[in-house]
């Protein structure tokens, strides 16, 4: 891969450090401060529309993170598996 075609697939914006506010938080136990062991279970695509199941390491909550577009505009909701 040529310098040129590598900075073409570079993400704009960068992410520094590995900080708890950019992880995702347990919507059953989660207090947003030490609760960032979620792991991905399963993913289901229907269109526009992804659903992420993942498991809380904490409480075994299953929960399910849906994304939606609408009219432009994407719609991020959790609900219980």
């Amino acid at each position: 891969m040529i310098k040129d075609e590598f900075a073409r697939i570079q993400p704009s914006v960068a992410v520094v450090g590995y900080t708890n506010e950019l992880m995702l938080h347990c919507p059953k136990c989660g207090d947003g401060k030490d609760d960032s062991y979620m792991h991905l279970q399963d993913f289901n695509k229907n269109g526009e529309d992804v659903s992420l199941d993942y498991s809380c390491e904490f409480c075994g909550n299953v929960s399910t993170l849906h994304l939606r577009q609408h009219k432009g505009h994407t719609e991020l909701l959790w609900s219980d598996k």
